[in-house]
C-alpha cells in the first residue's frame, strides 16, 4: 500500500495587539501595555522568517486624570525582505513613499509589483466586532492592509474611539494581527513572544491589569520595560 500522507503542519501562531493597547502573545498570554515611545513587537532573523516589527506608542491626550495613563499605537513599522512598511493612521508608506499618493488605492487585490518578495492587499475591514474580538482580517475604519512575506503574515487596521473629558479627544487606534509558523518563533524576541513565565514585573502587572479590566500607568518615558525597548528609528 502507498505510504500514509505526511501529517499537516501545525496551525500558525498568532499575536494580537488592539485598542489601548492590549496584547495577546503567541503563547496566548494577555496583558495591557501602556507605553510611550518605540517598542519591539516581534523580531526574527532566521531564513524565511526574517522580520522586524515595531510599534510607536503615545499617551492618549486626556486633560483629566481618569485616563491620563492610557496609551495607543499611532504607527506600526515592519522591516522585511529589504523593504520598510510604515502604517500611520490612514496612511501607508513603502520605503518612504506614500501608497496611493498619486493614484487611488485598489482594494482586495495584491498591489505589490510583479516579482516582489511580498504581497500587499488593501481591503475594507469588518465593522461589526470590537477590537478585542478581531478575526482573521480584523475590523476597523478606512483601509486595512494584509501584508505577507514567506510564512509571516499580518493585518493592520484602525479603530476610532471618542473619549469623555474636557478635551473630548477622538483617538485612532492601530491594531495588528500577526501570524507565523511555529518554526519562526525560535530565537525570536519582542512583546509578542512574552509568556506567563516572564520575569518582567511590568508585564506581569500588565497581565493583572488585563484581567482586572483596569488601566494604570505601567510605562513612562523614564521607566519603560528595557527588555523590549528598541533603539531603532521610530516610525
Amino acid at each position: 500500500p502507498p505510504p500514509p500522507p505526511p501529517p499537516p503542519p501545525p496551525p500558525d501562531k498568532m499575536c494580537k495587539m488592539v485598542a489601548d493597547p492590549h496584547i495577546t502573545s503567541f503563547d496566548e498570554f494577555k496583558f495591557a501595555f501602556n507605553g510611550e515611545g518605540v517598542y519591539s513587537l516581534y523580531r526574527q532573523t532566521g531564513e524565511g522568517c526574517g522580520v522586524d516589527i515595531q510599534s510607536y506608542e503615545c499617551k492618549i491626550p486626556y486633560s483629566d486624570t481618569i485616563g491620563a495613563t492610557l496609551s495607543y499605537v499611532t504607527a506600526l513599522a515592519v522591516a522585511a525582505k529589504g523593504h520598510t512598511f510604515i502604517f500611520a493612521g490612514n496612511d501607508m508608506y513603502l520605503d518612504g513613499k506614500k501608497l496611493g499618493e498619486h493614484t487611488l488605492i485598489t482594494h482586495d487585490v495584491d498591489v505589490a509589483p510583479p516579482g516582489a518578495s511580498y504581497s500587499l492587499v488593501p481591503y475594507w475591514p469588518k465593522t461589526t466586532k470590537t477590537a478585542e474580538d478581531m478575526g482573521d482580517y480584523g475590523h476597523g475604519v478606512g483601509t486595512g492592509y494584509y501584508l505577507a512575506f514567506d510564512d509571516v503574515k499580518l493585518n493592520v487596521t484602525l479603530t476610532v474611539r471618542p473619549f469623555e473629558g474636557p478635551r473630548k479627544p477622538t483617538v485612532r487606534f492601530t491594531n495588528m494581527i500577526l501570524q507565523t509558523p511555529e518554526q519562526c518563533l525560535g530565537e525570536s524576541t519582542g512583546l509578542c513572544t512574552t509568556t506567563a513565565f516572564t520575569e518582567d514585573h511590568q508585564l506581569l502587572a500588565g497581565h493583572q491589569m488585563f484581567l482586572n479590566g483596569k488601566s494604570e500607568e505601567l510605562m513612562t518615558r523614564n521607566g519603560r520595560s528595557e527588555e523590549h525597548t528598541s533603539e531603532l528609528q521610530s516610525p
